[in-house]
């Protein structure tokens, strides 16, 4: 990698350095070419008869190119202890920097032992950076190399997700609860397979339902044709009385009108300035159907 990355220019050898932990079934395997019995804890330089089941690896991506590469991986037993990964961590940086490359975040999910691990490397940089009379921006240094924290996106998605099912959004002072998106989802259960938005389905928006570790399942909740439909929906300053309950989607509506389409459930809206109740009925039935 190193002979590789001198013909590179200083854009390319931009990188981050992305670790993680995947689980392994127990497994034992012998290597005969190096006449050791591998899935054992390792770490390297200090190897423990304890059967792994999972591995901690480490990859370097570039920042401007597509290039990615891993560069290694360690079994060990359970989740990694912090401590361990900062030294780990502190080891892979500065290989890195002496392969010419220039790392300049690190990148990782929101695990508890990461997060506890970035947050020892905040505090010795900040101690660091006190003692020095210079302002501490929260960054992470490692053989002189200052290096930003991305946690995962897809993990901070889920995060979004999984806080927005018992705690209310608020957003230009405007409140947005889980509660708008089953409303939604039940009103448009109820068109049968004129649908707007087909994906969604009760493994998205119930949480006895859901599930929670796949990425794809908050995505598509928290997705743009959701999005649409909310706007859609509310646009309307409608409100839907179904057998079971009732899902309000506008408050504080003078003057409602009531329409009964073929899909059963009774919508109440309120009939813009200047329109005639008959034709905006003759729409939503049209829509309806």
């Amino acid at each position: 990698m190193k002979n590789k990355a001198q013909k590179w220019t200083t854009k390319k050898k931009l990188c981050s350095i992305l670790f993680d932990e995947v689980a392994l079934t127990p497994h034992l395997t012998y290597v005969e070419s190096q006449d050791e019995i591998r899935g054992f804890k390792d770490f390297g330089n200090n190897r423990e008869f304890k059967f792994c089941d999972h591995a901690l690896v480490f990859m370097l991506r570039g920042v401007c190119s597509k290039w990615r590469q891993p560069i290694s991986f360690y079994f060990c037993e359970g989740t990694t202890a912090a401590v361990t990964v900062v030294q780990i961590l502190k080891e892979v940086v500065t290989r890195v920097c002496e392969s010419i490359l220039i790392p300049v975040a690190v990148v990782c999910d929101q695990g508890s032992t990461f997060r506890t691990a970035i947050n020892i490397l905040k505090r010795e940089t900040e101690c660091k950076k006190n003692l020095n009379e210079q302002h501490y921006d929260g960054t992470v240094e490692i053989f002189n190399h200052e290096l930003n924290v991305v946690y995962d996106p897809p993990h901070l998605l889920k995060g979004l997700r999984n806080n927005f099912l018992n705690k209310d959004m608020i957003f230009k002072g405007r409140i947005a609860t889980w509660s708008d998106i089953l409303s939604v989802y039940n009103a448009d259960c109820q068109l049968g397979h004129t649908r707007m938005n087909k994906k969604l389905t009760d493994h998205h928006v119930y949480t006895e339902k859901m599930k929670k570790m796949k990425v794809s399942v908050a995505a598509q909740a928290l997705s743009e044709t959701t999005s649409g439909l909310l706007k859609y929906t509310s646009s309307f300053k409608t409100y839907v009385d179904g057998e079971t309950s009732s899902v309000k989607l506008a408050r504080g509506v003078p003057g409602p009108s009531r329409v009964r389409g073929s899909a059963d459930p009774e919508l109440t809206l309120s009939c813009p300035a200047g329109e005639q109740a008959d034709s905006l009925a003759l729409r939503w039935k049209t829509r309806l159907r």
